[in-house]
């Protein structure tokens, strides 16, 4: 779509906020940017699904097992817990 072509889209349905005037004496990297902004989540593939719930810990306590950790962790967590 060409920035003329764009300019009369906005200029018949103008977004909330704007009026056909604004829209006419917009300068087309301006019009080109809010083009983008209204239309940056659009895409098929951007927040088309509800995020992920974070898993809950099945027991209370640590979130991993101290086996898993490095050494020198393992020695720091245990010098911290005695």
């Amino acid at each position: 779509m060409d920035i003329q072509s764009l300019r009369q889209k906005y200029m018949m349905s103008p977004p909330e906020g704007y009026s056909k005037k604004q829209i006419e004496h917009m300068s087309d990297s301006d019009l080109l940017d809010m083009n983008y902004f209204l239309n940056e989540f659009n895409n098929d593939n951007d927040w088309d699904h509800e995020p992920e719930p974070i898993p809950k810990p099945k027991k209370k306590g640590a979130f991993f097992k101290i086996d898993e950790l490095c050494p020198a962790c393992q020695e720091l967590i245990k010098s911290k817990t005695k």
